[in-house]
């Protein structure tokens, strides 16, 4: 498959989307749709982030 190249325009494809919303490292999470959080994080700093999208007006 690698060789073959049959799913390369299929990925460049995809890299673009994610480039083009700031995703440039992995791991890479987007919370509630909209929080990018890039990189490894603590469980603490997850937790934080809940809390405050708990307590943010949702955003249609």
């Amino acid at each position: 498959m690698l060789e073959s190249g049959a799913f390369a325009e299929e990925v460049r494809e995809l890299e673009a989307f994610y480039r083009e919303r700031g995703i440039n490292s992995v791991p890479a999470m987007v919370l509630n749709g909209r929080h990018l959080v890039s990189g490894s994080q603590s469980v603490e700093y997850y937790e934080q982030m809940l809390r405050q999208m708990a307590h943010s007006p949702a955003q249609a």
